[in-house]
């Protein structure tokens, strides 16, 4: 049976010269037109349709990993941030019960001396509330009002006080910490 292209409809003949995978009337790649069906079955080459379930089953398998990973991306973000955001009502009702000053903590996750802010309230049993000036819309509104500058900005019953100062918050917060 001799090869048909599918562009031009030439039939091709043994006496052409142009290589098998060309049509030797209109030199287009046979794969390259669509209607593989119509090529005989000697031309020698592996048509294109051949590979493409192959090519396209591994398109889609990468879309779905980008999607599985942006969706556990997300969800890790979100689990973080439950974690160290609480509600301002929570840490005032704790505040109070404590007789503690209300605590407010303005924050990046990738900072060293915010990180060093937690802890410190963490280990001294303070209730405080943390705002990240780069995921919470009020925290980043609240910082701007306070004047940005740098961070952490910890608000502690009503001083500012602007970097971590161990020294500053122990003189504030003295008879509140435990030991």
């Amino acid at each position: 049976m001799p090869t048909i292209c599918p562009k031009c409809d030439y039939a091709r003949k043994d006496s052409d010269t142009a290589p098998s995978w060309q049509c030797p009337s209109c030199q287009v790649a046979y794969s390259k037109v669509g209607d593989n069906s119509r090529f005989g079955e000697n031309i020698g080459l592996p048509s294109a349709t051949g590979y493409r379930p192959q090519i396209e089953q591994a398109s889609h398998n990468w879309k779905w990993v980008l999607v599985i990973a942006v969706v556990i991306g997300v969800a890790w973000q979100g689990k973080l941030s439950s974690k160290r955001v609480t509600s301002t009502a929570a840490v005032g009702q704790l505040a109070e019960a404590n007789g503690q000053p209300t605590i407010i903590l303005y924050s990046a996750t990738w900072c060293g001396y915010c990180r060093a802010a937690r802890d410190f309230f963490n280990k001294s049993g303070m209730a405080y509330t943390e705002y990240d000036i780069e995921k919470s819309d009020t925290g980043r509104e609240d910082y701007k009002n306070l004047g940005g500058g740098g961070i952490p900005i910890m608000i502690v019953g009503g001083e500012t006080i602007r970097g971590y100062s161990p020294d500053q918050l122990q003189h504030i917060l003295g008879q509140w910490i435990k030991s």
